[in-house]
């Protein structure tokens, strides 16, 4: 893209997926305002699938000037900044302004983790993505009611995440066709079950939650850390 050109030139298929992506996060920042939690974590679900549709996208045609860094400034705000303003809305009122500290952590370690991957060459994920995590903690936030617990548990989330995100753990990138579809399927479910029949989310989170933990657990299961090339 020249300096010349206008910036509506250079807006690639991809691009727009990823603009989807971007103002889901905003509306749920919109809805977490009016202190409407759960259907703010449904649309994360939602700019969750437009993340992963923008890559496919842009694998099959040719990808934008603009692609890397826009997709990374959508995942800052629907997987950074919305999980860390739910969790302060939800962490504020139990532990006051130690809740400011814990999502400070997360949004910082998120930026630090998108800013990681935008200067990498590699094929797999050098610590946690940002959208893996973002989504744990929109999911894990639709059980706020299970437990009195909860916030001291969100709290520790929050911190393993954060650390995860900037930790050397290498995570694959997802490109077996038939676990993308699985996950796909299972976000459409729970999205379609918070419109249908709001009684059944917590079970159909709970399982996109268990599927999405047990990708952070994907270092100790055969994916170890990624060498320094200092130490080859």
């Amino acid at each position: 893209m020249t300096e010349s050109e206008h910036i509506l030139y250079s807006i690639s298929k991809a691009d727009l997926v990823t603009l989807v992506n971007a103002s889901m996060g905003f509306l749920a920042m919109i809805f977490l305002i009016n202190n409407n939690f759960d259907f703010a974590a449904i649309l994360i679900i939602l700019a969750s699938i437009a993340d992963g549709v923008d890559g496919a996208v842009s694998r099959r045609s040719s990808m934008g000037p603009l692609g890397k860094n826009l997709d990374s400034l959508s995942d800052a705000i629907s997987f950074g900044m919305v999980p860390a303003v739910a969790s302060y809305l939800l962490l504020e009122p139990v532990v006051g302004i130690m809740a400011s500290l814990f999502s400070i952590l997360f949004l910082s370690c998120g930026l630090l983790r998108l800013a990681r991957f935008n200067i990498s060459a590699s094929d797999n994920f050098q610590g946690v993505p940002i959208t893996a995590a973002g989504l744990i903690v929109m999911l894990f936030l639709i059980q706020r009611g299970e437990t009195e617990l909860f916030p001291y548990l969100l709290m520790i989330l929050l911190t393993v995440l954060s650390l995860l995100m900037v930790s050397r753990f290498t995570y694959p990138k997802i490109k077996d066709v038939r676990v993308a579809g699985i996950l796909v399927m299972m976000m459409a479910s729970t999205i379609v079950v918070y419109a249908v029949r709001k009684d059944a989310l917590q079970l159909f989170a709970n399982v996109l939650l268990v599927m999405m933990l047990s990708y952070i657990l994907a270092p100790t299961i055969g994916f170890p850390r990624e060498k320094n090339p200092q130490e080859a």
